[in-house]
């Protein structure tokens, strides 16, 4: 013999269950809107314009979302770039001029 439950226990549980749903989604949503400093993406595609534009996974020449594309050795806090770790990526040329627009880099 089963527990006989009241509709009215039953459309509790199904409201917390879509407030619960609602709630995670709205959570996750801000996951997935992530948007880099506008002034670090000009200042990282300058970058990778002064090194030639090497094959690098998820880099681009012009706009982008370094933080919320997830950039090949770019690491971010928010949406702040606070590194950039190319190791044995066999980077050649200059670093270009706009280093200082970078907010808040901290390892390059």
């Amino acid at each position: 013999m089963g527990v006989k439950r009241s509709n009215i226990e039953c459309k509790n549980w199904k409201i917390y269950a879509n407030f619960f749903v609602g709630f995670v989604l709205i959570w996750a949503a801000g996951f997935s809107c992530a948007v880099t400093n506008p002034n670090d993406v000009a200042a990282i595609n300058s970058l990778y314009a002064a090194l030639g534009s090497p094959v690098l996974p998820g880099w681009v020449a012009s706009a982008g979302d370094p933080c919320g594309e997830s950039w090949q050795g770019v690491q971010c806090n928010a949406s702040d770039i606070i590194a950039i770790i190319l190791n044995g990526a066999n980077l050649g040329g200059e670093l270009g001029e706009n280093l200082g627009a970078f907010s808040s880099i901290r390892v390059m």
